[in-house]
């Protein structure tokens, strides 16, 4: 069996795939959640489960600490990996995790120096810069409170092989994979706004010297801000789709957001249609919209834009 990197958000009653989040989030380095769903060189990279021969195979997992209070240094979640690898030494570890009681998930990004050995057990630390590695992803001080769980691994050396674990993979190298947040100080839990949203930008000619699409949505949120706003449109055929990222400064408390693509030469052209736009905070609470009526409502009814050459 084999499986790329993925993980799904559960929001407005819906479960989503945030292939789009995750790329922006992971590329930016702007907050530590899924996204997730990058495009970081890995990510192309499918992985193996069982792992096959010659890939990393991980052996007992523990978390350091139980309990992670995020308004206490370090404040973040610190697992102990037992590993092997094959003779081109250790490259990354991906893992994620999800709160049992919201929306919100977290992922890390573990790069580590060539000088990372083939075997033996590693301390991983969100947020943590070192010489041995780097990793980027971490709770913030709005993560939610209560339990969260370890969802999944992936593991990958420098020749390209990749192993990854979930579920009772997971169970079986780390029989309790949860830890429990503490947080008595902001907690944010509650998914952003849009209340309206427009295309600037209703003709994309390709011939241009940048073709750009953008897209203004107003938004709010109640306490930690606006980090990302997207848009997903898809033409008449469904055989191609567009997605905006966010070039707008952030986190943004109650304004609006731009979010943006520039539209690659072999863009094929055609009327394209919103489908889905996604809006998520700083701890990764997003809303997600993708009805006809509510999307039409949004943008006041003008919810196409022509790509011609």
């Amino acid at each position: 069996m084999t499986a790329p990197f993925s993980s799904i958000v559960q929001s407005q009653g819906k479960i989503m795939s945030h292939s789009a989040r995750r790329r922006f989030l992971a590329t930016s380095c702007a907050i530590g959640v899924l996204g997730a769903g990058l495009v970081l060189a890995s990510q192309a990279r499918a992985c193996d489960y069982p792992p096959k021969k010659g890939d990393p195979v991980i052996t007992k997992g523990t978390f350091v600490h139980s309990v992670v209070d995020v308004a206490v240094a370090p404040g973040q979640p610190e697992l102990a990996l037992t590993y092997t690898v094959g003779p081109s030494g250790l490259s990354e570890i991906i893992y994620n995790f999800a709160s049992a009681t919201t929306a919100q998930t977290l992922e890390v990004f573990a790069e580590f120096a060539n000088t990372a050995p083939a075997s033996g057990t590693v301390d991983l630390l969100s947020l943590y810069t070192g010489f041995d590695y780097g990793s980027t992803g971490g709770f913030t001080p709005y993560a939610a409170p209560g339990k969260w769980t370890l969802q999944q691994i992936n593991m990958y050396d420098n020749a390209g092989h990749c192993a990854y674990y979930e579920a009772n993979a997971i169970n079986a190298i780390i029989p309790h994979p949860n830890i429990t947040v503490v947080n008595h100080v902001a907690p944010d839990t509650t998914a952003p706004t849009v209340s309206a949203a427009e295309i600037l930008t209703t003709n994309v000619k390709l011939s241009t010297a940048h073709p750009f699409l953008r897209v203004n949505m107003t938004v709010a949120d109640n306490l930690s801000g606006v980090q990302f706003a997207g848009a997903t449109f898809t033409n008449a055929a469904q055989t191609s789709t567009i997605e905006t990222y966010p070039n707008s400064v952030a986190p943004v408390q109650s304004g609006i957001m731009q979010s943006g693509e520039e539209l690659d030469a072999s863009t094929m052209p055609g009327t394209y249609t919103v489908t889905q736009i996604e809006v998520c905070d700083v701890p990764g609470n997003c809303l997600v919209l993708g009805q006809g009526t509510e999307l039409a409502n949004i943008f006041g009814g003008k919810t196409s834009f022509t790509v011609t050459k």
